[in-house]
């Protein structure tokens, strides 16, 4: 029995780490370097086999970038901005490959289009121009841009008033995009008060980490990129026995752009 039971867990174990290598290809690819630019990666890679000369220098690229990945196929939460690591090599492995080849007007030509690729990219993915060229509602950071108020000057000002410059514990569930603990962390800096922020983002931590909060805020219903819909639906429910069992209450309340509430919970 223990050992079946070894060889599943390795299974799961090698499942996890399969998926999140093919997840943070897939972010690279979808989110920084596109198709175009990995095609010029995989043509670079090929040149730098052929022509290059500095063979050295391209095992301890080739190194950087598979041990960038190794690392992050381990990592249990998954987040696209981890993946930046895997981009110096990506491009350094393009560049010296073209740079490899033999003939010059070849070696002028391509870069010459991966800098065309490139401004195309950062245009399409700042500005959405041209918009015929844009996948609507892609990711969170490829929408139109938008002016909406999500409240956290509102939340910062209300807990302000309440506790003053006493030092408190906030507790901020992680939900959607635009609503999270980073963004009152910077406000409560800009405002130069005392307060400690945390994010509770383990669903089955939250209560034992509750007990060191003054106040907490989240939102109702809840959202979060992180989660699916059954996921947040558990979340959601883990929350708000947590709240009940830690004696916070529901202070305050505000309206957001999508249609849901922000609400402050203090003991």
């Amino acid at each position: 029995g223990y050992k079946y039971a070894s060889v599943f867990n390795a299974i799961e174990i090698v499942k996890r780490v399969y998926g999140n290598l093919i997840w943070y290809a897939g972010e690279i690819r979808r989110t920084m370097a596109s198709n175009f630019l990995l095609l010029f990666f995989f043509i670079g890679l090929v040149l730098s086999l052929i022509f290059s000369r500095e063979k050295r220098s391209f095992l301890i690229l080739l190194s950087w970038l598979i041990g960038a990945f190794f690392l992050l196929s381990f990592m249990r939460w998954k987040d696209a901005r981890y993946a930046v690591a895997a981009l110096p090599p990506l491009a350094i492995i393009t560049i010296g490959g073209i740079d490899s080849l033999p003939k010059k007007n070849i070696k002028t030509i391509l870069p010459l289009i991966i800098a065309c690729v490139g401004f195309a990219q950062f245009f399409m993915l700042s500005f959405n121009i041209p918009s015929v060229l844009i996948k609507k509602n892609d990711y969170f950071y490829n929408w139109q841009p938008r002016r909406q108020d999500w409240k956290i000057k509102e939340i910062v000002e209300y807990i302000s008033e309440k506790f003053g410059n006493k030092k408190i514990m906030i507790g901020m569930l992680p939900n959607c995009d635009f609503f999270n603990h980073d963004e009152l962390i910077l406000y409560i800096t800009l405002g130069k008060l005392p307060y400690t922020v945390t994010g509770l983002f383990n669903p089955r931590a939250i209560e034992e980490q509750l007990k060191n909060c003054d106040v907490a805020v989240t939102k109702k219903p809840f959202s979060s990129i992180y989660y699916n819909n059954e996921g947040s639906g558990i979340y959601e429910r883990l929350t708000g026995a947590a709240l009940d069992s830690g004696g916070f209450r529901a202070a305050r309340s505000f309206d957001l752009p999508d249609k849901s509430k922000a609400i402050i919970y203090e003991k």
